[in-house]
């Protein structure tokens, strides 16, 4: 049976400039210690402190429009921050991205790459 994702037209009327982009994977190895993506996983988590220190993290143009949409889900984006703006907080303190499996280290370098939240299930 194949997975089926809705999105409410809601959805849409309400964030009309939203993109959204699904990937179905088979045959995945997620297992293993991720040392092949530990290489671009740093080096996206320096290239983040570089660009982005000392910047309102909370007002950056990738950052700022995910706050919005918390605002209008009815969710404090203070208490409950989207994942990229978590990751880039984590990095911008120093800290390193955790390794969790392949995928999830696959993703939270895209997400660091291009300053989106990027997940899976």
């Amino acid at each position: 049976m194949t997975p089926t994702l809705r999105v409410t037209g809601e959805v849409f009327a309400r964030f009309p400039e939203v993109v959204l982009g699904v990937v179905v994977a088979h045959g995945i190895d997620n297992t293993g210690d991720g040392t092949g993506l530990a290489g671009p996983l740093r080096q996206e988590e320096e290239r983040v402190r570089a660009s982005l220190t000392g910047i309102q993290i909370a007002e950056h143009p990738h950052i700022a429009p995910w706050r919005e949409a918390y605002r209008q889900f009815g969710a404090k984006p203070k208490d409950y921050p989207s994942s990229i703006e978590n990751l880039a907080r984590r990095v911008l303190k120093g800290w390193s991205v955790p390794h969790v499996n392949p995928l999830v280290d696959l993703y939270n370098t895209i997400s660091l790459r291009h300053l989106l939240p990027v997940g899976g299930e």
